[in-house]
Parts: structure tokens; sequence; C-alpha cells
């Protein structure tokens, strides 16, 4: 939204960095906090702060390209005579 200085309640919109989208999403996570609560400190609406959860939600879940579940094993040294 944007902020036309009438004082009529609209807000000012503000472009975050990803890594302050992550700092305000982990705020939600803590004992006691609410997605209400936290959105109202940082001036934006519960439904925009709920959203970014889904898609950190959905990130985290999602795997990470170019690697695959595996298991490792010890490489034995070959002996230099029998090759």
């Amino acid at each position: 939204m944007l902020d036309d200085e009438s004082g009529v309640g609209r807000r000012k919109l503000v472009h975050r960095t990803v890594e302050e989208r992550a700092a305000i999403v982990a705020e939600t996570y803590e004992p006691g906090a609410t997605v209400a609560g936290v959105a109202h400190r940082y001036g934006m609406s519960a439904t925009r702060l709920s959203t970014w959860r889904s898609a950190a939600k959905r990130k985290a879940l999602r795997p990470v390209a170019g690697f695959a579940d595996g298991v490792a094993r010890p490489i034995r040294p070959r002996c230099p005579t029998t090759g």
C-alpha cells in the first residue's frame, strides 16, 4: 500500500530483502509469538506474513538441486602392486 500521508491507515510500501523476510518469519516461530503480533510489529498484514511462512516452508522441503540421497562408503586404498 502507499502512504498518502493522510493518516487514514494506509501503509507505506516496503520492499524487504530475503534476509529480512527470513528474520521476520523466524520471529513467528519464537515461543509465545503470533503471526498477527509479529506482522503488526513490522507494519504489515498477517496474511502477507503467512504467505512468507508458507513459501519458506515449501522452500525448506524442496530437495537441493545436484544432490541425491545416498550412502557414503570408505574408499579402500589400492595396493600399488595389484592395481
